[in-house]
């Protein structure tokens, strides 16, 4: 299993997926950003 790391937190990769609730727990859940609205900027990111 592989990991990263996201401001200092470790994020688990399983099956090439990361879960979108621990990045937004490594964020530090910003009130003005639910998981899903981290998800969208995600993509856009990765588009790129």
């Amino acid at each position: 299993m592989a990991s990263l790391i996201y401001n200092s937190k470790e994020i688990t990769i399983e099956d090439k997926r990361v879960s979108i609730t621990a990045l937004y727990r490594a964020q530090g859940k910003p009130p003005n950003k639910a998981p899903t609205n981290l998800k969208k900027h995600l993509i856009e990111l990765l588009q790129k």
